[in-house]
């Protein structure tokens, strides 16, 4: 006997050539095949191979409103809609069935009696019949709250959030997730299977499956009882802040602000500290500027009852600007260049030591190149060993951002559209993510200035791209992301204001026209501005 032109003799199962459209393994199974019953058995699984693609629709399908099913957007609202109404109200079941693909199946997860879960399997038909009679009797609602999506070719998978209603006057009595399969076919979506997960006592819906909290952003002054100018800022935790300033001052809140603990750093009140860091309620660093042995770092472990002095700068034409830390124990501080060479120095023991970075490791400065000391922000450092340095000050050329990936021992650097200039340049570095984020800056002298004065990265800091600038006029001194939003969300702080921008830039929104330095978030729900005049602004952006 001959399927599709090989040859089978029916006596041992051998086979003069392969059928072309046969795997190697079926044919093997044919070619074993030693009897009628395994043979015919073999061919039945031939044939099953033998795929002939099928379209979606069928010939008598309802013919579906063009609107309804251009766009996964619309075939998804359409499929919530023509289920939601009023009690008796007849659904239209023609439009839902113009939705569909003919194989189309409906799987409600359910919880048994015994605690276990299971699901039914309904063709559309059966739950049209199924649906219909509640629906007569009780007003139902559903609407999508929240949607996911992953797409590979003419195949989306949608994970969309819902909520039922018996009136849209109350409140859901349930909610949870439909997980819809669609279908790009006939220059057209369709849907090809939706199987639900209501919510549980024990099963809440994630939280990234649910609408993200909306911006509602506000600003309150608190009383820090000082009069200095404050610049550096580092929350440890909602509860555990510590700030810097002028006149040797430093300061810390156990209470999330509502009051301050502030003093000055023995002998060092001629000194201005622009950067601090927390490491936790007892321990903290602070960084001072100026020439040479102007700038210092000092260590306190009790909570500002004493100060170490850990370095003093040797270098009369150092001038530090900023630090970052990578843990308690390891972190860089970074200062102006001079004869042409940057000038670096890391930490590995908890400040115990400071060496400088080799000058070969560095790329060579540009003449007058350096940072801005104007909120202890132009270092960030991130993970276990990457950092971000904006620069400025350059004669020539525009700003540029320097990055290392190895605490500092090799660096690579990148060009900003951001303007340099004897006073101009980049002052702030923030990042969301290991590649996502921002450098923001401009002329710190020019109040007036609307120039572009932000640029964002996708790439982890290898390019830059300009970004609209806030609102307020003049520079930004000190900016960041704010962690655990739930997009990424950047405030920008200057001396003549405060803005907040949840879309990168596309939008800001002006928070305060009050002078602030420089900025900190402890979480998405808190964080705190300084500026001028010892002013401490909490601020709150989602509920």
């Amino acid at each position: 006997m001959r399927v599709r032109g090989a040859k089978l003799d029916a006596s041992d199962g051998a086979c003069v050539r392969p059928p072309k459209h046969l795997s190697f393994t079926l044919y093997f199974v044919v070619m074993s095949a030693k009897d009628c019953r395994f043979l015919k058995a073999a061919m039945l699984a031939c044939l099953l191979t033998i795929w002939v693609p099928q379209r979606a629709a069928a010939q008598d399908a309802p013919h579906p409103d063009p609107a309804d099913v251009e766009s996964v957007d619309a075939v998804v609202g359409a499929l919530y809609a023509v289920i939601s109404g009023p009690a008796g109200q007849p659904r239209d079941w023609d439009r839902f069935r113009s939705l569909l693909t003919p194989a189309c199946r409906f799987a409600p997860i359910v919880r048994l009696q015994d605690g276990s879960h299971g699901h039914r399997s309904l063709t559309a038909e059966e739950f049209i019949s199924s649906s219909g009679p509640y629906f007569d009797s009780n007003s139902f609602y559903e609407i999508e709250v929240a949607r996911t999506e992953e797409r590979y070719g003419n195949l989306v998978h949608a994970f969309s959030t819902y909520e039922s209603y018996s009136s849209m006057d109350e409140e859901p009595f349930q909610r949870g997730i439909n997980s819809i399969q669609l279908l790009f076919e006939e220059d057209r979506w369709w849907v090809a299977n939706v199987t639900w997960q209501p919510e549980w006592a024990d099963l809440p819906v994630p939280d990234r499956y649910l609408p993200a909290p909306e911006l509602e952003p506000t600003a309150a002054e608190l009383d820090s009882g000082s009069e200095e100018l404050l610049i550096g800022i580092s929350p440890v935790s909602e509860s555990v802040v510590w700030v810097s300033g002028t006149g040797g001052t430093y300061g810390r809140t156990m209470d999330g602000g509502m009051s301050w603990e502030m003093g000055v750093v023995p002998g060092a009140d001629s000194l201005q500290f622009r950067d601090v860091h927390g490491v936790d309620a007892d321990t903290a660093y602070l960084l001072s500027i100026g020439s040479g042995a102007e700038s210092r770092i000092y260590k306190t472990e009790s909570g500002g009852a004493d100060w170490q002095l850990q370095f003093v700068n040797p270098e009369p034409a150092g001038f530090f600007d900023c630090m970052g830390f990578w843990d308690a124990r390891s972190g860089i501080a970074f200062s102006d260049s001079f004869d042409g060479a940057f000038y670096l120095i890391t930490t590995e023991d908890g400040g115990a030591t400071w060496n400088r970075v080799p000058q070969g490791a560095l790329p060579a400065a540009r003449p007058g190149e350096g940072s801005f000391a104007a909120s202890g922000t132009c270092v960030h450092v991130r993970g276990d060993s990457t950092v971000w340095i904006g620069t400025g000050a350059n004669e020539t050329g525009n700003a540029r951002v320097l990055r290392s990936t190895d605490r500092g021992r090799s660096w690579t650097y990148a060009d900003t559209p951001i303007a340099g200039g004897s006073m101009s340049g980049i002052t702030s570095v923030s990042f969301v993510s290991s590649r996502e984020g921002a450098v923001l800056g401009g002329d710190v002298m020019n109040m007036e200035s609307r120039a572009d004065n932000v640029a964002l990265t996708a790439d982890g800091g290898r390019t830059w791209a300009l970004a609209p600038r806030p609102g307020f006029p003049g520079p930004v001194y000190g900016a960041t992301y704010v962690p655990g939003a739930p997009v990424p969300t950047l405030v920008a702080v200057g001396p003549m204001g405060v803005a907040v921008t949840a879309d990168q830039g596309a939008t800001w929104q002006t928070l305060a026209a009050e002078n602030h330095w420089s900025v900190a978030f402890a979480s998405a729900r808190i964080g705190w501005a300084i500026g001028t005049d010892g002013r401490i602004t909490r601020l709150a952006l989602y509920r």
